[in-house]
């Protein structure tokens, strides 16, 4: 299953009509869309509220949906 088919901690951004890394990878290409995931794995590893396991996972997700835009750009 492709990362952004799925969600970590909730379906409010899966919903959408396109997800927001989507747009990044859209608008600003796969450069944009590394600043985006390095912003969002930095506050999820840092993050102090919540469930720290939960945060992780969702960092990885993050992660996740880098890789899989890094592989299809090869």
């Amino acid at each position: 299953m492709k990362p952004l088919s799925t969600q970590v901690g909730g379906d409010h951004y899966k919903d959408l009509g396109i997800q927001p890394f989507e747009l990044v990878l859209a608008n600003y290409g796969y450069t944009g869309l590394e600043a985006s995931v390095y912003t969002k794995v930095n506050k999820y590893i840092t993050r102090v509220k919540g469930d720290k396991v939960e945060n992780l996972e969702k960092a990885k997700h993050c992660l996740e949906i880098l890789i899989e835009a890094a592989r299809e750009k090869q």
